[in-house]
C-alpha cells in the first residue's frame, strides 16, 4: 500500500496491486484478503488518486465485477467494507459515472431481512442523491423501476429516494424534462402499492409534486379521472322503456284469445306415476307428455330366464274315468291306479330333467352322478 499517489503510474500499479486482491474466489481463507484490498481502493482518494479522474474512473470500470461481488456478500463486513468504498469514491469523484455501476447491487441489498445491510445500502444511495447536482439521468429511471420491485422494502427505499430527488429538482429545469412521466408513473404505482409505509411516501410524493409542478399535476389529475371514468361499467336502468311495453302489449298472446293468461301447473313425477293406468298420460298427445311431467324410460334389456323343462301333456295320462260305485274296493284300485300314474309322470319328469341338464353339460350336478 502507498503513502501517497503522485503520477498516473504510480495510480496504474496501485490499482493493478487492488485487482490482484479483490479478484480472489470468496473462501474463507481469502475473504480477509478481498477486504484488504476493497478498502485500500477506498484509500486511493485521500492519497491523491482522484487528482487523476480519468485514470481513477477506468481503473474503477475495471474492478466494477469484483466489487459488486463483495458487495453482494453474505458477510457482513466485507459487504460493509465495499459499500463504504463506493461511498468514498462517489464523494471523492462523482456519484453520477459510478452509480450505474453498482446501483442494482445496492438495491439487491435493501431486499434482504437483515437490516444491517438494507441501512448501508439505502445510506449509500441517498448520498449519491444528495450529492450530485442534479438527479443523475440514470438513477431516476432506476428508482422508478425499482418501486415496482417484488419485495416491500426495495420498494419504501426505491420510494423515499424518488421523494428525495424531487427535493433536489430545479422546478423550471424539470417542467421541460421527458422524465417528469417517470414521477407520474412512480404515484401511479406507489399510491395503489399493498403496503401501507409505501402508500404514505407515494402521497408525499404527490404533494411534492403539486407543489413544484402545479400546472403539470393539474392536468396529470385530470387524465386520472377521465381513466377512472372509463374503467367504471355504465350503471343499468331496471325501468323497462313505455315503447318496448306497448310494443309487448299489442303483440297476440300466445294461448291464441283475449283473457288471462292460464296458468300451467306442472305435474311432479313423484305423485303421478307415468304407465298405462295414468288416464291422463293415455290421453295426452305424444309430444305432450313430457309437459305433463311424464318421462317415458326406455325398457332395460335383460336376459331371459330359462324355463323349468315340464314334460309334453302327451305323456301325462290320465286314467281312465271309473264309475262311482258304493263299493269301496273300486275305489281303492282307482286310487292305487292314479298313485301308479303319479310315480311314472314323476319318473318322466326327472328323465326329461336330466336329458336337459346333460344337454347343457351339466350332468356332473345331477345327484347320484360322480
Amino acid at each position: 500500500m502507498r503513502l501517497s499517489i503522485n503520477s498516473q503510474s504510480a495510480l496504474r500499479a496501485e490499482i493493478n496491486d487492488i485487482s490482484r486482491k479483490v479478484s480472489l474466489p470468496e473462501t474463507t481463507d481469502s475473504w480477509n484478503k478481498i477486504e484488504q484490498g476493497v478498502l485500500q481502493l477506498a484509500n486511493c482518494c485521500n492519497i491523491g488518486g482522484c487528482s487523476f479522474p480519468t485514470e481513477m474512473l477506468a481503473g474503477i470500470r475495471s474492478l466494477a465485477r469484483p466489487l459488486n461481488v463483495a458487495i453482494s456478500s453474505k458477510r457482513s463486513r466485507l459487504s460493509g467494507a465495499a459499500v463504504e468504498s463506493v461511498t468514498a469514491l462517489g464523494l471523492g469523484l462523482s456519484f453520477q459515472p459510478i452509480m450505474p455501476l453498482f446501483f442494482s447491487s445496492l438495491i439487491g441489498l435493501c431486499a434482504r431481512t437483515n437490516k444491517v445491510f438494507t441501512r448501508r445500502a439505502k445510506a449509500c444511495i441517498f448520498a449519491a442523491i444528495q450529492n450530485s447536482p442534479s438527479p443523475s439521468p440514470s438513477l431516476l429511471p432506476s428508482l422508478a423501476k425499482s418501486v415496482s420491485h417484488k419485495s416491500a422494502s426495495v420498494r419504501i427505499v426505491a420510494a423515499e429516494g424518488v421523494l428525495l430527488c424531487l427535493n433536489s429538482l430545479d422546478a423550471p429545469k424539470f417542467d421541460h424534462d421527458t422524465r417528469a412521466h417517470l414521477i407520474e408513473d412512480v404515484i401511479n404505482s406507489t399510491t395503489r402499492d399493498a403496503s401501507a409505509e409505501v402508500r404514505t411516501v407515494g402521497k408525499e410524493i404527490f404533494e411534492m409534486y403539486k407543489t413544484i409542478l402545479p400546472e403539470r399535476a393539474a392536468s396529470f389529475i385530470t387524465r386520472q379521472d377521465a381513466t377512472a371514468s372509463r374503467s367504471v361499467p355504465p350503471v343499468r336502468s331496471c325501468s323497462r322503456p313505455t315503447n318496448d311495453v306497448t310494443s309487448r302489449s299489442s303483440r297476440k298472446a300466445w294461448w291464441g284469445g283475449p283473457g288471462p293468461k292460464p296458468v300451467v301447473k306442472a305435474v311432479s313425477i313423484r305423485s303421478k306415476q307415468c304407465s298405462m293406468n295414468n288416464l291422463d298420460a293415455r290421453m295426452a298427445p305424444l309430444g305432450h307428455t313430457a309437459a305433463m311431467g311424464c318421462h317415458m324410460q326406455r325398457p332395460t334389456w335383460r336376459p331371459r330366464r330359462q324355463r323349468p323343462f315340464v314334460a309334453p301333456r302327451e305323456s301325462l295320462p290320465l286314467p281312465p274315468p271309473v264309475e262311482i260305485t258304493s263299493d269301496s274296493d273300486d275305489t281303492i284300485d282307482y286310487l292305487e291306479q292314479l298313485q301308479g300314474m303319479l310315480v311314472t309322470v314323476q319318473a318322466d319328469l326327472v328323465n326329461g330333467w336330466a336329458a336337459k341338464m346333460e344337454a347343457v353339460g351339466l350332468r356332473s350336478m345331477l345327484p347320484g352322478t360322480s
